[in-house]
């Protein structure tokens, strides 16, 4: 009697998956990488730009981890935001500045120092913790009632620090020391990269995903979309905690209105331009959004025309985002990468590569 030859045994699903994510990674790494070092190169009003933006596409990608895995889209995120800036904000402050600009502040956090190159980490951590508490909530709500409850989430967030008075209410915080360049910003866009290119390419964010077309059939066939939807959630709030203590070095002072609809209404036309279901999208709508929306503030200044002087004109900016976000939605409903990734693969490279030397042959 013969046995039975073992089938040849197959490569672990690992290094694949790791492949995966790298080649999603790298090439969008390469363009957030050399937009930032351009924006930096121009002077002063480009460097504030470039690293806004870099803060805004970590705030894109915190909404993208949650709204473009699960299919619910999430107002919520901003409030994450905004515990992050208070967090990141006020342990920035020496504890001489906090006594006297602060003087409500408890005295458990009064003392409280934190290094800055760790500071985002802190606010991440507390952002976490806060999504942990609300995920048992969160996480069952679908649809448009999802969205709902994450707008009163959001509302919340607002008037718990308008009304706070140990971090003086609705007069926000001020003396945060600021941080220059762009270079922690885009340290941390690049983790924020990671991490949602390991998510899409993960169990979780498959399963999610799979959750968007038909959410019953995906509980029909054993997924736990609660379970998969709160690692998301959790990720989605940290990155949102780290980029609002970035936010709050970055612009030295700020009140809960900085938080708010302006900003959420931002956040959520970069991700909706670019592509709600990939990272990729999340990234080519933050810098298409940010190139126009600063030419459409420089705009509101007024600006000459020929012999003109075409006069300045408050709220230019704002209409034409609304204009683009409605244009983009009638022409373009995926955005302007319909949910396609910028990825590199094996064969793509090798075909590359393959045609590289008969070009050069073309050529000589």
């Amino acid at each position: 009697m013969t046995t039975p030859a073992r089938p040849p045994a197959t490569a672990p699903a690992r290094p694949a998956t790791v492949s995966r994510i790298a080649g999603l990674f790298v090439p969008l790494a390469v363009v957030v990488t050399a937009a930032a070092l351009l924006g930096d190169a121009g002077g002063d009003l480009t460097t504030r730009v470039a690293t806004g933006g870099l803060i805004n596409l970590i705030l894109v990608l915190s909404l993208y981890a949650y709204s473009g895995t699960s299919g619910v889209l999430s107002f919520g995120q901003i409030g994450f935001v905004l515990l992050g800036a208070y967090a990141g904000g006020i342990l920035a402050m020496p504890p001489a500045t906090r006594a006297v600009l602060l003087p409500a502040l408890p005295s458990a956090l009064a003392h409280i120092t934190v290094p800055q190159p760790l500071l985002p980490v802190a606010a991440a951590a507390l952002a976490a913790l806060a999504a942990l508490f609300t995920a048992p909530l969160m996480t069952r709500l679908n649809g448009i009632v999802g969205s709902i409850g994450t707008f009163s989430l959001m509302v919340i967030a607002h008037e718990v620090a308008a009304n706070l008075r140990a971090t003086n209410g609705a007069a926000g915080v001020s003396g945060v020391p600021a941080t220059g360049g762009p270079v922690t910003p885009l340290l941390w866009a690049l983790v924020a990269l990671a991490a949602t290119a390991a998510l899409r390419h993960s169990r979780t964010g498959l399963r999610l995903r799979a959750s968007q077309d038909h959410l019953p059939a995906a509980g029909s066939v054993g997924i736990d979309v609660r379970r998969a939807r709160l690692g998301a959630w959790t990720l989605s709030a940290a990155l949102a905690g780290a980029g609002g203590a970035l936010y709050a070095q970055f612009v030295g002072s700020f009140t809960p209105d900085s938080l708010y609809l302006a900003t959420t209404t931002l956040t959520i036309a970069m991700l909706v331009v670019g592509g709600v279901r990939g990272v990729t999208g999340a990234v080519a709508g933050t810098l298409v959004v940010t190139a126009v929306y600063q030419l459409l503030q420089s705009a509101e200044a007024g600006f000459p025309l020929g012999g003109l002087t075409v006069p300045a004109v408050d709220g230019v900016a704002q209409i034409g985002l609304s204009l683009l976000l409605l244009v983009v939605l009638l022409r373009r409903p995926g955005g302007i990468t319909g949910g396609r990734e910028a990825e590199l693969t094996r064969a793509g490279v090798r075909r590359a590569l393959a045609a590289f030397p008969r070009r050069t042959r073309s050529r000589s």
